[in-house]
């Protein structure tokens, strides 16, 4: 007849140091892991802006930038930009410096409330200004809309793309000077 061997763990000191340790380490990281998801979270964190997923979106400002270059060399960056980005351009003005985007539908949208959206869309209007011989101002407004079923709800932007837009824009415009 075989004894059944049964395995008793006993907490030694040593072991019980190991398990505290462990416990904080793991408190720590579900702590830390939970902080990611605050106002700051990116991309697509639409929870800090409420009232615009609800339908009641103001208009979102201007985001600008100046630079020290030429205008057409400005203007030919903001342009190869907008196309890398692919999207489609709807209207274009070199003279009176407007770009305008068509609508880009993206899929494996933002979540709202848990609930993923079929897609949302965005789309672009730039304005290039020339303020100086070699000053140029460029504004960019971003219009987006989350997709729900059959409806749209419009989203204010917090502006974060239209700044990454303007600092690739930079980039470019370094390139050429």
């Amino acid at each position: 007849m075989q004894k059944s061997k049964s395995f008793v763990y006993i907490l030694t000191p040593f072991t019980m140091t190991r398990v505290v340790h462990l416990t904080s380490v793991v408190a720590t990281l579900m702590l830390v892991g939970c902080a990611g998801f605050g106002p700051d979270a990116r991309p697509y964190d639409f929870s800090h802006d409420r009232d615009t997923l609800l339908g009641r979106a103001g208009q979102a400002s201007e985001v600008t930038r100046e630079y020290s270059a030429t205008y057409e060399d400005v203007w030919n960056a903001t342009v190869a930009v907008i196309q890398e980005m692919g999207h489609p351009i709807q209207t274009i003005n070199k003279e009176s410096g407007t770009l305008s985007t068509d609508w880009l539908p993206r899929p494996g949208a933002p979540f709202l409330m848990g609930m993923p959206y079929n897609y949302f869309q965005d789309r672009f209007s730039i304005r290039v200004l020339r303020t100086g011989d070699t000053a140029v101002r460029v504004g960019i407004r971003r219009t987006m809309q989350l997709r729900k079923e059959d409806e749209y709800l419009s989203k204010t932007s917090d502006g974060e793309t239209e700044q990454w837009l303007l600092e690739q824009i930079a980039a470019k415009v370094s390139v050429t000077n």
